[in-house]
């Protein structure tokens, strides 16, 4: 995003959604809040309903 790097760490939850099936897993979707992520990297963050 053409920001500097600060330096600092970050602290980023999530989850994994693992699908799966009798030949066992089919699919591993990973997610997590990106707006946590750029709070926390010192941007300001709007939600806004979709127009």
């Amino acid at each position: 995003m053409d920001l500097p790097p600060t330096g600092q760490a970050v602290r980023l939850e999530g989850i994994d959604l693992i699908e799966t099936g009798p030949d066992g897993v089919r699919s591993v979707t990973g997610l997590f809040d990106s707006a946590t992520l750029l709070r926390q990297m010192g941007m300001g963050v709007e939600i806004r309903p979709p127009a």
